[in-house]
């Protein structure tokens, strides 16, 4: 007992040195849901082409969820008797959580939307850091992946966007020289269309306490990115600033995981732009994004004193202690709480 104890703080030790950028108090980005037909291709898929760890299966009466996470070469995935506390802790940092709508998988033909079409238009694709863009596309259509895009492809021919099994684009971007996460690849991004550049950064930096780590301008194509992070004191004093060489630089090497937030020009003055879809009216896919807090109720009412508004209440329906906000766009947010060992 004593050796096995010994061995679990030892490891939790190493944890913490490697994933020192996650913030352990205050709100944390802590997961991206989406919705899959077939829970068992979809997490063999990121598990075989981008070396995910399934840390938990949640079972419900009609529905089971699915925890995904990079984890740092070296690090073992937690036990059984440590996953629960690993999971509510947020340690791990920003989780893709795979939801499985039970029967789906009996169902012919596509079931979800990816986003990107004209009567599901809002989030866009979730994103991974390689060691080699062109490397892991020739690996990819070896194994017989599909792509939106290839390597060399179109106006950005630096990056890739694979296909999953259920058609959410995947994208690929390579890793600046030296990153502190190397080897397999890391889940770095999700990105959100948003009408209002502004609103949106506004919204997730005051109440959701984020830092714009860089942003990007493409004026030949008409539309900007902004890149938002949770992460520690310490780990701010290492970010340029935004829109720098340097902050490229900085964002392509991150060890964590980022909002990309993409204005396309002219949404937010178009008297005729209809906003974007929230994922979660049919054609139904992406779910949500995630925080974790101290205190869901506090973090909620100082929101709502703010004028912020909400699918879910924390007491509202079944599931108490959890709350659903939307943001200026209607997207879900999650917020959910901490609960440190």
């Amino acid at each position: 007992f004593f050796f096995l104890r010994t061995c679990m703080r030892f490891a939790s030790a190493v944890l913490s040195a490697a994933m020192s950028y996650v913030r352990m108090s205050g709100p944390s980005l802590n997961q991206t849901m989406l919705r899959v037909k077939d829970p068992a291709k979809a997490v063999d898929f990121y598990q075989r082409h981008f070396g995910m760890t399934l840390l938990r299966r949640k079972d419900f009466s009609d529905f089971s969820l699915f925890f995904m996470a990079t984890l740092p070469e070296g690090q073992e995935k937690p036990g059984p008797d440590e996953e629960e506390a690993y999971l509510k802790s947020g340690k791990y940092g920003t989780v893709l959580e795979l939801t499985h709508n039970h029967g789906t998988e009996k169902e012919e033909g596509p079931v979800y939307a990816n986003g990107n079409t004209d009567d599901s238009r809002g989030f866009g694709h979730i994103g991974f850091l390689v060691d080699s863009v062109e490397e892991t596309c020739k690996q990819l259509e070896a194994a017989g992946v599909g792509f939106k895009k290839k390597f060399g492809e179109g106006n950005m021919k630096n990056i890739a966007f694979a296909l999953d099994t259920d058609g959410y684009w995947v994208e690929l971007i390579n890793r600046t020289p030296g990153a502190r996460l190397t080897g397999r690849p890391s889940f770095q991004q999700t990105m959100l269309r948003v009408k209002d550049m502004k609103v949106s950064e506004q919204y997730y930096t005051e109440n959701f306490g984020m830092t714009v780590i860089d942003r990007l301008d493409f004026p030949e194509w008409k539309f900007s990115l902004s890149f938002l992070a949770t992460i520690t004191e310490e780990e701010k004093a290492k970010v340029p600033p935004a829109g720098t060489e340097e902050a490229h630089k900085y964002l392509w090497g991150v060890p964590y995981a980022t909002l990309e937030l993409t204005y396309n020009y002219g949404t937010d003055t178009d008297p005729d732009f209809k906003g974007y879809h929230s994922g979660n009216t049919e054609p139904r896919g992406f779910g949500h994004i995630c925080f974790m807090v101290d205190d869901v109720y506090e973090t909620c009412s100082e929101m709502e004193k703010k004028g912020c508004k909400f699918h879910k209440k924390p007491d509202d329906g079944r599931m108490k202690g959890l709350a659903f906000a939307l943001d200026p766009d209607g997207y879900w947010v999650e917020i959910i709480k901490r609960h440190l060992p």
